[in-house]
């Protein structure tokens, strides 16, 4: 009775403020996956093709897992490197610590060989949302993937990320001659790019290097 009218107004808008904090409000969320309650399943590519681009592509799978934690939903995560691997749902927070986990394999993957894996996790779960975090590189059997891939999640969501991925590239044809060693460099996409190739020894002593360049159109 004695508290005056300004000092009750202000109690309530600090309890107000306290409230609206507790809640967790998302002033600029984050896009892509659409929001719901169905799980989240994570394809991720992670063969010598992704490398090059590893820590964008656990960023990009680490804000999924950011933004399913926020919805409560379920995570399964997917390295398609591991076709016999089982896949399992688990909290956002156990994703994340599988995520951390992973490391990109020094050689191709096939994709195909995931399918059947995924095939029987999708009809045992239902509905879910799908998102591949993809290389961008067809290694072998691409269409095949993608056609068995489309057959395989039916009408369920998928969100394919393949931006932002520098273009990978690999030596080949290593002569080592009396005079100097040679090496061809390939990529898979177009445009100007350069770059230096440089040897070192078994104890990563350097011995030389040599600088490289592709035109608009070179491979």
């Amino acid at each position: 009775s004695r508290t005056p009218w300004w000092l009750t107004l202000l109690r309530l808008a600090a309890a107000a403020l306290v409230i609206l904090a507790a809640a967790g409000p998302i002033w600029n969320p984050q896009t892509g996956v659409a929001a719901g309650k169905q799980p989240l399943v994570i394809l991720l590519d992670d063969g010598w093709s992704a490398a090059s681009s590893w820590d964008a592509r656990i960023k990009a799978a680490d804000e999924l897992i950011t933004n399913a934690d926020s919805d409560r939903r379920g995570v399964a995560l997917v390295p398609l490197s591991e076709p016999a691997r089982d896949i399992t749902l688990m909290p956002a927070g156990a994703a994340r610590v599988a995520l951390r986990q992973l490391a990109p394999k020094p050689y191709s993957i096939d994709r195909v060989e995931t399918l059947a894996t995924l095939e029987r996790f999708l009809k045992s779960t239902g509905d879910c949302d799908i998102a591949w975090l993809s290389d961008g590189v067809d290694t072998g059997r691409g269409s095949e993937f993608t056609e068995g891939l489309g057959k395989v999640i039916e009408n369920r969501s998928l969100t394919i990320y393949a931006g932002g991925a520098q273009s990978a590239q690999a030596l080949v044809a290593a002569e080592n001659a009396a005079a100097k060693m040679t090496v061809k460099v390939l990529r898979t996409e177009s445009g100007i790019a350069a770059g230096t190739v440089r040897a070192v020894d078994a104890k990563g002593s350097p011995i030389g290097e040599a600088r490289y360049a592709f035109g608009p159109q070179e491979r």
